[in-house]
């Protein structure tokens, strides 16, 4: 559970911080 919760978490990051540095 805790390693499938991390890859979540991971993968919303990943999601959420690509926008961000492609918009600069």
């Amino acid at each position: 559970l805790i390693n499938g919760t991390t890859n979540i978490l991971k993968g919303r990051l990943k999601v959420i911080v690509s926008p961000q540095i492609i918009a600069e």
